[in-house]
């Protein structure tokens, strides 16, 4: 019951966020403080101030709102600043509006505050589109500054988080297991087929040139995070059992519609195939078996890996540990780098552990 109640609130807690029901007491105490500042006759709560109140604080907020949800994200963001500034000047124009209807239905049409209208219209248009103009741009500064403040502080969060978990990262991809196992096998190889061990060796320098030398960037060509990807697959498949099934599909185009290269912020990808090399067990059927499926739809990259397992013999805190880097710290390090644009899910199945990732690259 409790988890049910737990639940329901965690529910209501993100439908009022998402909503933004949580700003309109501030806009009621704006509106009545308005009120109260600009009045130049003793404010009372009469019902047609309660009800001209009333559209004020609704064309002050659909008029805020939608130039700051929706024509700064869509156009000023995006660069186009002729279209933004002809829409914001529609908006600042048509917005007000609602006052002025407000008028009409709360006075019903009156005869003597018709001809009151008209006859002060310079100082009754400056009043509603003051009121209007600044409420709107008010609230664009305050929405402008809010992110800049997010943004300085994620740009210090996430130069701190990249000092921390680059060890982490490098220690969580070449710990002394891997790197004894794999020196172990290729020695191994050394005896048994030349060729093959000669090319094994090739492709593990090339991993440990790609740690040391090439990911120091923010961001890496796509290519070369596969290539790593699959040069750790081909390794690991040397000290695998041998009827462990491995799949690798990858549709990538290395380059965009632009003909730029497709980037990625380096070891995003690593640790969940890390994981199932890990935890793949044979399932209750027999099957032992890895699965890696990579592909681009537009912007998006998806990122699917799933792994064999026996629920049995598994315990599922174990599958969420990836590369002793933790689910948590993976989850972290995906807020900073994609901010809102990436999707994370793990999911376990009858006889297989998968999980999946969706990031937003441009």
């Amino acid at each position: 019951m409790s988890n049910l109640n737990h639940n329901s609130r965690s529910v209501w807690k993100k439908w009022l966020i998402d909503s933004k029901l949580y700003h309109l007491p501030i806009w009621i105490l704006y509106e009545v403080l308005s009120n109260l500042a600009f009045s130049t006759d003793t404010f009372s709560w009469t019902w047609q101030n309660f009800s001209i109140t009333s559209f004020y604080l609704i064309s002050h907020v659909v008029g805020s709102y939608f130039n700051i949800y929706y024509l700064i994200p869509k156009f000023l963001k995006n660069g186009k600043y002729l279209i933004y500034c002809i829409l914001l000047f529609l908006n600042l124009l048509i917005s007000p509006l609602i006052i002025i209807l407000g008028f009409a239905i709360t006075f019903q049409f009156d005869e003597t505050v018709l001809r009151m209208f008209l006859s002060d219209q310079a100082v009754w248009a400056g009043t509603i589109y003051g009121s209007g103009i600044s409420t709107i741009v008010y609230v664009m500064i305050l929405k402008l500054v809010k992110e800049w403040i997010i943004s300085q502080n994620r740009a210090k969060e996430l130069e701190k988080e990249k000092l921390e978990t680059e060890l982490k990262f490098l220690k969580a991809q070449f710990n002394p297991h891997f790197l004894f196992n794999t020196i172990n096998s290729i020695f191994f190889l050394i005896h048994k087929n030349q060729d093959q061990a000669s090319d094994s060796l090739a492709k593990f320098s090339e991993m440990l040139r790609y740690q040391l030398y090439e990911c120091n960037e923010a961001k890496i060509p796509l290519q070369k995070e596969i290539a790593y990807l699959e040069n750790y697959i081909e390794l690991e498949m040397l000290r695998q059992e041998s009827d462990l099934n491995i799949a690798f599909d990858s549709k990538i185009r290395p380059e965009n519609n632009e003909g730029t290269p497709v980037e990625i912020a380096p070891f995003v990808l690593m640790p969940f195939v890390e994981n199932a090399f890990k935890h793949a067990l044979k399932d209750s059927e027999g099957n032992y078996f890895i699965e890696i499926r990579l592909k681009k739809e537009k912007d998006i990259l998806c990122f699917e890996v799933s792994n064999s397992i026996n629920l049995q013999t598994a315990k599922s805190e174990e599958a969420v540990k990836y590369g002793g880097i933790g689910l948590e710290n993976v989850r972290r390090r995906l807020d900073l780098v994609y901010p809102n644009r990436h999707k994370f899910e793990i999911e376990e199945k009858q006889n297989s552990f998968v999980s999946k990732l969706e990031i937003e690259l441009n």
